[in-house]
């Protein structure tokens, strides 16, 4: 070890990059995870939650005498527009909770301020002094600058209502707040409002109703039969969905971050600690194969087979103990920060941070597995060396015949003639183990750097395929009631808008053999384009609509087992029993689960005896001066949910993405760290086996200068060969890793741009270059007489 010391320091280095990897990634995900439930917990996340059109309060206390039934807490929510400033709008999702109490089921936190009391205002008395009160989601309150005292301007029935912001604060039920499963969260645009309950019926001149009953599950009870006794007391009133809490989409999207977070935690590591042991199972059995004549000498002396065997594997312990002992305490530290990142990001209002027993088990555990492994087949042949064949010089590095390799017997006339590059080239040939071992080297390096550098173009790859193909709007708008046609024409007029495009969007349940999944259907024209599709199954997208088909993305297709043909059951609040639809078409959406049919169809789901549904969404194709007036515009009209201009969604977008980057980086730097360090002793060894060879030629004369140029060109000619091949070894692990992170939101495939390969050479090139030096200044401080002595 102190005589190779670099090396050995090489290898430690390369085995704790390994359990770095795994302690920082699995811990952080443990962390999130226990975070995560630590919220739910304390703020009580429902079990379920059951939408409705409106049903009285006195449905509540049927609700809580239902068996198994531990809380149920009811709550008139509202969607509608609002406003921070004139030229900041964004949606709000305005929810009830108890006057004078938090509520018993996804409670309230207030982390600024006050919770909101009762306001006299909109009690009808005009001289009743001060504002409607409401605490404001913590998100929203970052992303805008709202503090407590500040003023905001909710938008129902198109009026304009003054509400001071009397805190900040966060709910279970939107930790991570998103209006339904599968949005896209964009920044400043989503806010969730929490007022009184009776303030927000005099909001809406609603009074007494509640939208949605939440509902906690005593333990050991059946939530399938709680589920079934809640819903026949609701039926009358339109059950509109009923949300598991996996479903909930808050929750959902916490969980989705969270399980990508532990996919890496596994997938990651595991590639770095296989790369990491085939390394130094090479480097070892390099290492026996240039220790031939000190093993022959040992056991001529008389040390037996076992003590010769346990020689080199307490070598590989060695660096075992030193790569997880170092690889903890880096570990430690990058969950520490990984965990910080995401609780920034999700919003968890809890951070739970700790060192887990079952981590340290299994990074000492595989640290110690896979050094063992990688060092006991070399030890074992180094135990099973007879002593004379061992003394002797390797038989692999004499050179056989002198025989000029094939390809320079072929490509002669086209190669230089020079003996700076035939002596490299028929190098690679005369030390074929050493060639390969230094082509596996340049491979695992390339694997490890697309793998994660592929992540930024997958990423960017995503959101240019969405927003630029996929969505072919400039403004959309949701309403919570129709747009007739008027007012239609009316928007057509606006100042700016080009076009004008009317859809439906009706919330339904999809059911085929046994499987279920709920989300909104977008009934649209045939001829509409607001929307491009990517069919990759079934008939075109216009004539699946035209025979009245639905389009499904493949995620959701996958989900339900269905494949074009089949026929789905399709439940909707308007219709007591499911309507047979056929599915005609399976679509690749980049991102979101959207679901497609015809407006007949639309209609039909509706139970609507007419053929035209009406519309409660507007797609627009605006000039761009005149797209924040249009919002403006649309969000004054009655009934307005929310309003959405694309590309402020792509900047938002892109903005979050400066996280996902941050975290590429982390990963970038483990695979540049960990490609180094195995070119690094690719190179290192290349060197040590050559020392005698390296010292007659400089013996007779050759220059050191001359020297570490053969190096380096024999080293660029075995790169010509083991780039290709790390490329498409690369690729093919990058898909591998990043299908786990596809999800029934959106499907993440691995993606590299041209110039990301001609910058992943260059680097990979670069990372060759640097590599060397440590081993060619070897050749500059050879002592001559010593190393070409030969022990025989």
């Amino acid at each position: 070890m102190k005589e190779r010391k670099a090396q050995f320091g090489a290898l430690v280095l390369l085995v704790a990059l390994g359990i770095t990897s795994y302690v920082a990634f699995v811990s952080s995900y443990s962390n999130l995870t226990v975070s995560a439930d630590e919220a739910n917990r304390q703020l009580h996340l429902a079990d379920f939650s059951v939408r409705v059109i409106g049903a009285p309060r006195s449905a509540a206390d049927e609700i809580a005498r239902v068996p198994g039934v531990a809380a149920v807490e009811g709550r008139l929510i509202v969607d509608t527009g609002l406003e921070v400033s004139a030229d900041q709008q964004a949606t709000a999702r305005i929810i009830g909770v108890p006057d004078g109490r938090h509520p018993a089921v996804n409670d309230l936190l207030v982390e600024e301020g006050d919770y909101p009391v009762i306001s006299l205002a909109l009690s009808g008395d005009a001289a009743a002094p001060g504002l409607p009160e409401a605490v404001v989601n913590t998100k929203f309150a970052e992303d805008t600058g709202l503090a407590t005292g500040d003023m905001i301007t909710v938008l129902p029935k198109g009026e304009h209502i003054d509400v001071k912001v009397s805190g900040i604060g966060i709910s279970a039920d939107y930790i991570y707040p998103i209006r339904a499963k599968g949005d896209i969260p964009v920044t400043g645009q989503f806010a969730v409002v929490y007022m009184v309950q009776e303030d927000v019926e005099r909001l809406i001149g609603n009074p007494g109703v509640y939208t949605e009953f939440s509902v906690l599950v005593a333990d050991g009870a059946d939530q399938e039969n709680v589920i079934g006794g809640v819903n026949n007391i609701l039926e009358p009133y339109q059950v509109e969905e009923t949300l598991r809490q996996p479903d909930q989409p808050s929750n959902f999207a916490l969980r989705e971050e969270i399980s990508q977070n532990r996919s890496l935690a596994y997938s990651m590591p595991l590639l770095i600690l296989v790369i990491a042991v085939l390394t130094l199972s090479i480097a070892l059995s390099r290492l026996v194969q240039s220790q031939r004549g000190q093993i022959g000498l040992a056991k001529a002396l008389g040390y037996g087979n076992l003590k010769i065997l346990f020689h080199y594997l307490v070598f590989a312990l060695a660096i075992a103990l030193g790569g997880s002992v170092l690889g903890f305490v880096l570990g430690q530290l990058f969950a520490r920060f990984i965990t910080q990142l995401y609780i920034d990001l999700l919003n968890l209002p809890f951070l739970e941070s700790h060192v887990y027993g079952s981590v340290i088990f299994w990074s000492v555990l595989m640290s110690t597995g896979a050094c063992v492994a990688a060092g006991l087949l070399p030890a074992w042949r180094s135990a099973r060396m007879l002593p004379a064949n061992a003394m002797r010089v390797d038989p692999n590095l004499i050179v056989s015949g002198g025989r000029i390799p094939w390809v320079e017997r072929v490509l002669s006339p086209a190669l230089p003639s020079s003996f700076s590059f035939r002596i490299p080239l028929r190098n690679i040939f005369r030390a074929r183990n050493r060639s390969i071992y230094t082509i596996i080297g340049i491979v695992f390096a390339l694997v490890l750097t697309i793998s994660t550098w592929a992540l930024f173009d997958s990423f960017d790859s995503l959101i240019e395929r969405k927003f630029n193909y996929e969505e072919n709007w400039d403004v959309a708008a949701s309403f919570s009631q129709p747009i007739g046609l008027a007012e239609g024409q009316d928007v057509q007029s606006w100042a700016g808008v080009t076009k004008l495009q009317a859809a439906g969007q009706i919330m339904g349940k999809l059911e085929f053999n046994g499987r279920t999944h709920e989300g909104a259907l977008t009934a649209m024209d045939p001829a509409a384009d607001f929307h491009r599709f990517d069919i990759v199954s079934g008939v075109s997208a216009a004539d699946a609509l035209n025979q009245d088909g639905l389009i499904l993305p493949q995620t959701i297709a996958d989900k339900l087992g269905v494949k074009v043909g089949d026929v789905i059951q399709v439940r909707t609040p308007y219709s007591t029993e499911g309507l047979p639809v056929k599915v005609r078409s399976i679509a690749d959406e980049a991102w979101g689960a959207a679901m497609f049919t015809s407006a007949r169809e639309g209609s039909a789901l509706l139970g609507s005896p007419v053929t035209i549904p009406k519309a409660n969404a507007l797609y627009l194709n605006v000039e761009p001066e005149n797209r924040s007036q249009v919002k403006r515009q649309l969000f004054e009209l009655p009934g307005a949910e929310s309003v959405f201009v694309k590309e402020d969604v792509k900047v938002s977008i892109l903005d979050q993405l400066d996280f996902i980057y941050l975290f590429g980086g982390v990963l970038l730097a483990f695979g540049f760290s960990m490609a180094f360090v195995v070119i690094y002793n690719t190179f290192t060894a290349n060197i040590t086996e050559r020392t005698r060879e390296i010292a007659t030629m400089r013996t007779i004369g050759e220059d050191g200068r001359h020297l570490a140029l053969m190096v380096t060109m024999e080293n660029m000619l075995l790169a010509v060969v083991g780039i290709p091949l790390g490329v498409v070894l690369g690729l093919y692990a990058a898909n591998s890793l990043y299908a786990s992170l596809s999800t029934e939101v959106y499907t993440f495939k691995a993606v590299l741009f041209p110039q990301t390969y001609v910058w992943i050479i260059l680097s990979i090139l670069g990372v060759l270059l640097v590599s060397e030096v440590p081993p060619i200044l070897r050749i500059f401080r050879l002592d001559l007489a010593e190393a070409t002595k030969v022990i025989e």
